[in-house]
């Protein structure tokens, strides 16, 4: 199993992630220069496109194990499927409140706080994969528009085609494409369906290949 695979390994990305997210669950956490390896394995969420996948589905799925977590951060053959999965559920569901669920679950608010760590990263240029989880969970858990464009605008200072904001919030926001709960609390629950459907050119995991599978973010 996963987890026995990285038990010795407590510093690893993946562990310090998810160690990271359950803390959140348990208590308010305080951005420290002391936390060098949180901030380390921030920095890592860059360049490892695995990792970002499972912290996103962790955000959103707070209760996702640790097992699952591994699976997606490891670039299994799994990883497609369980992202899809369940970011569409974000996307398509409107019984599915992320902002409900995220405030719930976390002593704080997740984006800011990813935010919060991504500033504490030396190099500028590693910051920009925690910044876009949250842009991206900004957009999820319906930020207003002034807070949303804030957590786009630091993405792309660093990286004008980080496609997570460049070909996803940022269209589809402006579109009014945003996850269904958004839609149905603004009366507009039937406008339209954005995951599997096609309903839009949405180049993540809640798109489909030409064989049916789910495509990573």
């Amino acid at each position: 199993m996963a987890d026995d695979v990285m038990a010795d390994d407590v510093s690893a990305p993946n562990v310090v992630m998810f160690d990271f997210l359950e803390r959140m669950r348990r208590q308010r956490c305080m951005p420290s220069h002391e936390d060098q390896t949180l901030i380390d394995s921030m920095a890592c969420v860059s360049g490892d496109a695995a990792l970002r996948d499972a912290v996103i589905v962790k955000c959103i799925d707070p209760g996702l194990a640790r097992d699952t977590f591994d699976l997606i951060a490891s670039d299994s053959s799994q990883r497609a499927a369980l992202v899809h999965d369940q970011v569409v559920r974000v996307l398509d569901q409107a019984s599915y409140n992320v902002r409900d669920v995220m405030d719930r679950e976390f002593h704080q608010d997740v984006p800011a706080a990813f935010d919060a760590y991504a500033a504490l990263i030396d190099h500028e240029s590693e910051r920009v994969g925690a910044y876009g989880v949250a842009a991206y969970l900004s957009w999820l858990q319906g930020d207003d528009d002034d807070t949303l464009k804030a957590h786009c605008d630091r993405v792309l200072a660093l990286d004008p085609d980080f496609k997570l904001v460049s070909k996803v919030v940022g269209p589809a926001h402006a579109r009014g494409n945003d996850p269904a709960w958004q839609l149905e609390a603004r009366g507009l629950g039937d406008a339209v369906s954005l995951g599997g459907s096609g309903a839009m050119d949405y180049p993540s995991a809640s798109s489909r290949d030409s064989r049916g599978r789910g495509q990573a973010l």
